[in-house]
């Protein structure tokens, strides 16, 4: 889907979002069995779609030689932190405070994916553009890019400033 929008993978993963929250909202709040089990789906057939698209926004993002390591951290902090210390905690909380209190944490976890996904989705843009400048690079820029230390300081500079969209300075 990301991909008909022009990779406006962050819009995406916004509307998602919005309707992962409302299925929580059904699933929470609904008077019989079937509508939760209908917010149950719908909830997660919406989560894993925006996992996805945010490693792939992240493996996007950085260096070609650093896609390995991107990914790596990208699984261990999703199923370390995502899956093992949210379940325990989640699991403490309910103990302590009921099944209400996990509702409560859930929603203010909707709340701020909504926050984090629409700025991305605001933000997306820059980086589309600048993901074209960055393809525009001369084989020599992109190589002064990719090993600042041995590269001609002219063509690093010239090559920063494209990327970043700004006006080469003439000295």
């Amino acid at each position: 889907v990301s991909d008909l929008l022009k990779g406006r993978r962050a819009l995406v993963t916004f509307c998602l979002t919005i309707v992962m929250i409302c299925a929580l909202c059904l699933y929470f709040f609904a008077p019989d069995k079937a509508l939760i089990l209908v917010g149950l789906f719908i909830s997660g057939a919406c989560i894993y779609a925006p996992l996805d698209l945010v490693g792939l926004m992240v493996n996007e993002a950085v260096p070609k030689y650093a896609v390995g390591v991107s990914t790596g951290f990208m699984g261990f902090f999703q199923y370390i932190f995502g899956d093992t210390i949210a379940t325990a905690l989640i699991g403490e909380l309910v103990d302590r405070f009921g099944w209400g209190a996990s509702s409560v944490v859930i929603f203010i976890a909707g709340g701020l994916c909504f926050i984090l996904s629409l700025y991305l989705t605001y933000s997306e843009r820059h980086i589309i553009n600048m993901e074209k400048r960055a393809n525009s690079l001369t084989p020599a820029e992109k190589a002064a890019l990719e090993d600042p230390l041995s590269a001609d300081e002219d063509v690093l500079r010239a090559a920063e400033a494209k990327v970043k969209g700004k006006k080469k300075s003439k000295k």
